[in-house]
């Protein structure tokens, strides 16, 4: 799945200096579903699936839970 409004979200976000995913999650919209999936309790989790993806892809860097624009 590809969502390329989040992952400019994502990368705009990290441009900025590394953070977590409890950091990147609050810096969406208020009214954003991604900002309130709660993958703990079951829920779909289109964010955390992106951020993964862009992981994989190299162009996020997962630095022990901190993540950072890899070409930062």
């Amino acid at each position: 799945m590809r969502d390329a409004a989040t992952e400019e979200r994502i990368l705009a976000r990290l441009a900025g200096g590394g953070a977590t995913l409890a950091q990147l999650r609050a810096s969406l919209p208020d009214d954003d579903l991604d900002r309130r999936a709660l993958p703990s309790m079951g829920e779909e989790d289109p964010f955390g699936r992106i951020l993964t993806a862009l992981v994989n892809a190299g162009r996020v860097v997962d630095e022990e839970g901190v993540y950072r624009a890899a070409d930062a």
